[in-house]
């Protein structure tokens, strides 16, 4: 799966995207389940400044690029990044427990915004 990520200088990203608001949601959740697929994010600015250098050269002219990162990454290990980085995030390979870890952290008074697949508490 193809995504752009945040701007590397900034951090801007658009909020509407589903994957970024799922693992917005595991984060605040504290809570992912076990998906099984690859991401290849490339950030933001850098796709744009793919897309102006490849805009400028003639013979890109009705060509076809794919804009994507040579190493993908699992969601497992997004989700071990994330955890390296200081965030709570276990995942689980049942939803059902998922969920029950969700319900916890709502029942200790942490409500979160309704993202991704997560319901409101």
């Amino acid at each position: 799966m193809a995504l752009m990520f945040p701007i590397v200088r900034t951090g801007a990203f658009n909020d509407k995207d589903f994957m970024i608001r799922l693992l917005i949601g595991c984060l605040q959740h504290k809570a992912a389940p076990d998906l099984g697929f690859y991401f290849s994010a490339v950030p933001a600015d850098h796709v744009a400044g793919a897309i102006v250098a490849i805009s400028s050269q003639r013979e890109a002219l009705d060509q076809t690029f794919h804009l994507a990162n040579s190493k993908p990454r699992t969601w497992r290990e997004i989700m071990q990044m994330a955890q390296s980085s200081g965030f709570e995030v276990p995942v689980f390979r049942q939803y059902s427990r998922c969920r029950e870890n969700h319900t916890h952290t709502c029942a200790l008074g942490r409500r979160r915004q309704d993202v991704a697949t997560f319901r409101r508490c």
